[in-house]
């Protein structure tokens, strides 16, 4: 299976810090998708509303653990008609499943500053084992709301099929971009 890409995830190649936890800042996290339609045009769009946590073991990454929920309903490609074409039954059903669930089971350490985290995804009704490609994060940062803040960046591409979605879009092929920005979940610093 193709990867699934979770920025919620970055926050574990953290270099020698160890926390209870972060969670996501929506206001400066983004959840991207790109698709094709007749195999050329290209569709671009993302998810509004998200939430995350990630703890970390420094000591041990194999110990580190990651979970996001988005909320389907929220997506958005900038056009009206189409985005209720991808809410309905044809792809993702939001009526029937109107939440997509990424749960960490596995953390590896492919290189300094680079993971694979393998876990189940939720979508659409259907559970599959991905692996999501991590890249970064930053060094921990104050923020201007005074708290402590990292970020970073994954990607990865999934089969809509394989999650039983249909439609007539062009392309099987989706890929996934996340941009994440993580704060101290007790927002100690």
């Amino acid at each position: 299976m193709k990867r699934f890409a979770s920025a919620v995830l970055l926050s574990l190649l953290l270099p020698a810090v160890s926390f209870a936890g972060w969670d996501f800042d929506p206001r400066l996290s983004a959840i991207r998708f790109k698709t094709t339609t007749y195999l050329v045009n290209s569709v671009n769009g993302g998810f509004d509303t998200f939430s995350g946590k990630v703890v970390f073991d420094d000591q041990d990454v194999t110990k580190s653990t990651a979970e996001i929920t988005i909320d389907v309903a929220s997506l958005h490609s900038g056009i009206g008609l189409r985005d209720k074409d991808l809410r309905g039954g044809g792809f993702f059903d939001v009526a029937k499943f109107p939440t997509a669930v990424f749960k960490s089971k596995k953390v590896e350490k492919v290189s300094e500053g680079k993971l694979n985290v393998t876990g189940d995804l939720t979508l659409h009704g259907v559970t599959r084992e991905v692996v999501l490609d991590v890249t970064g994060p930053s060094a921990i940062r104050r923020g201007a709301d005074g708290k402590d803040h990292v970020g970073g960046k994954a990607t990865t591409t999934i089969s809509r099929k394989m999650f039983g979605m249909g439609g007539v879009i062009g392309s099987d092929e989706v890929e996934i971009s996340i941009d994440v920005n993580l704060v101290r979940a007790d927002g100690s610093g």
